[in-house]
């Protein structure tokens, strides 16, 4: 009898790493919260404390190993110190090169 697909279960990533293809789309993402954290001449662990987020969590979204919501980007972006607005074109910008 032969193979059906259907029957393979698709390879789940390990606890805590997204999958190749989305952490490639997340680096531009990652790149420019790591860029504004650097300007603010921040360290992650103050970022986490000024977000109210934990600093791996700050580290895996700043890898693209991490989809963030809405909310998560709204609370670094006041962490930051920056607008959302501003974060959003910064990584539009990275993505058209």
């Amino acid at each position: 009898m032969p193979l059906r697909l259907e029957t393979i279960p698709p390879v789940a990533p390990r606890p805590g790493q997204a999958p190749a293809s989305s952490s490639s789309q997340l680096l531009p993402l990652g790149a420019v919260v790591k860029a504004f954290r650097r300007e603010a001449d921040l360290t992650q662990a103050q970022l986490a404390e000024r977000s109210g987020l934990h600093s791996t969590y700050i580290s895996h979204i700043e890898r693209g190993a991490r989809n963030p919501t809405w909310t998560v980007l709204t609370k670094l972006c006041k962490g930051l110190g920056v607008p959302r607005w501003m974060l959003v074109k910064r990584v539009d910008e990275g993505r058209r090169g």
